[in-house]
């Protein structure tokens, strides 16, 4: 546009200039070597123009001329080197695949040193010194790419990674926190962010980087698509339970019931959110909403989590009463184990011994626990069965273990959920499980995150 002013001003100048001069036009005559030459002075500026014009277009011409061998050497020469350079990228990315990082690293430096100012051998670069656990020259190479303004989100990511290698949460967070900011939609950043968050208990940041994906994707490919939703609400539902937690703590129960509500919400089944929301509303003394919440927990899992709420919710109520009330719990869900359990509890405790039999009975058909045996053991004592009791108390020590929730890490056993195993010190990892099928250090499923990944930086989630 500027240039378009620029030529329209100059084309306007000229006509001005010659308009000015047809209008004060005048004679100039010469005699030079017996020639006698009459021009007006419009014909002789023209000619004149004509002559600088020639002669412009002349020197650059010859100076094109000139320069055209030593400028056909150098483009072979850049090319030839660009070739070279090219080459040394292949052999490092060959490298990479083979494991062979040495030759990954030695391929890369003589890249860079071709390609000069090339952002692709610099990040080639620092995922070779990545792999091969130099640290500090991989940091190096992925601040480098922060120059350049189509690498920087790949130089965040490498830097991120490597914080988050060297346990510094910290700076990872300070790195997570500039990325979000900088690329606030980056599909590829987010899990790395999000990790970040977790591992350093920011859930209100946490959150907020959540709700900045759009849909219908995300930080999963269009092939993953419909898991998009689920994916997002577990990690959403896992913010907002944990930052309950956290307002919990800092006394202020009202905004802990509306994060807990909201991790309900998000995922109904998932027993933590219901047991956390149901644990708030019994802590403010609302029973009435937490008894409907059982109730409508029982109708759709029942649960030994939930059973031992209702009876602490109901720990003041009579026996009898308490029995009356199981049975109308129990109805919602009849026929599961612990449907029966939780009614032979109740039956046993109200001295209802026939109806607490048939109870035990039907749970013991389905599953042999160490908590049933027991209890039939204190049916039997309470019935004068004292060589029946005795049988089924040995009978419990050769019986499954009661489920509970279980470390998949380390196998340690608690008796509440948590985030954080404190015997592994490994995170999301506590699951509700019978401890009969877990053994400890049987899984690998969370051993493997300690090692190096094996995909380049620009791949890792």
């Amino acid at each position: 546009m500027i240039r378009t002013l620029l030529f329209l001003s100059a084309v306007a100048l000229l006509s001005l200039v010659a308009a000015w001069m047809v209008q004060n036009d005048g004679m100039i005559t010469a005699d030079w070597m017996g020639y006698h030459i009459e021009a007006s002075v419009a014909a002789v500026s023209f000619i004149l123009l004509l002559a600088v014009v020639g002669l412009v277009v002349a020197f650059f011409a010859l100076r094109h001329t000139v320069r055209a061998p030593s400028r056909f050497l150098q483009i072979f020469r850049s090319q030839n080197v660009t070739e070279k350079g090219l080459h040394q990228l292949t052999l490092t990315v060959a490298a990479l695949a083979e494991g062979d990082t040495k030759k990954a690293l030695a391929c890369a430096a003589k890249a860079e040193r071709l390609l000069d100012d090339q952002p692709l051998a610099t990040l080639f670069a620092a995922e070779a010194a990545r792999r091969a656990g130099y640290a500090d020259e991989a940091e190096h190479k992925f601040t480098e790419l922060l120059g350049h303004k189509t690498t920087e989100f790949l130089g965040l990511k490498g830097l991120l990674a490597e914080a988050t290698r060297r346990g510094d949460t910290k700076e990872a967070l300070v790195i997570a926190r500039k990325a979000q900011q900088r690329f606030p939609r980056a599909t590829g950043l987010l899990p790395l962010v999000i990790a970040m968050y977790k591992q350093g208990q920011q859930w209100s940041e946490m959150l907020r980087a959540l709700d900045t994906l759009e849909k219908p994707y995300g930080f999963f490919s269009r092939q993953k698509r419909p898991n998009h939703s689920i994916h997002i609400r577990k990690e959403q539902a896992l913010g907002w339970l944990m930052r309950g937690r956290q307002l919990m703590q800092e006394q202020r129960k009202d905004d802990a019931i509306s994060a807990f509500k909201d991790a309900h919400n998000l995922q109904p089944e998932w027993l933590p959110a219901t047991l956390a929301l149901l644990d708030a509303y019994m802590e403010k003394g609302h029973l009435m909403q937490a008894g409907r919440m059982i109730r409508d927990a029982w109708r759709k899992t029942p649960h030994t989590e939930l059973a031992r709420r209702f009876f602490r919710l109901h720990d003041k109520t009579p026996a009898k009463k308490l029995y009356k009330l199981s049975e109308q719990l129990v109805s919602k869900n009849p026929h599961h184990f612990e449907s029966h359990r939780l009614l032979a509890d109740a039956a046993l405790e109200a001295e209802f011994f026939k109806e607490a039999r048939t109870q035990l009975k039907l749970a013991l058909e389905e599953r042999e626990t160490t908590s049933l045996c027991n209890l039939m053991a204190e049916l039997e004592e309470k019935e004068g069965n004292r060589e029946e009791a005795d049988r089924w108390r040995k009978r419990a020590s050769n019986s499954y273990m009661d489920a509970t929730w279980i470390c998949h890490a380390c196998g340690h056993h608690y008796n509440a959920w948590d985030y954080h195993c404190s015997a592994c010190d490994e995170t999301e990892t506590i699951e509700w499980e019978n401890s009969h099928r877990i053994l400890p250090g049987s899984s690998m499923k969370y051993q493997a995150v300690a090692k190096a990944s094996d995909k380049p930086i620009w791949e890792e989630v």
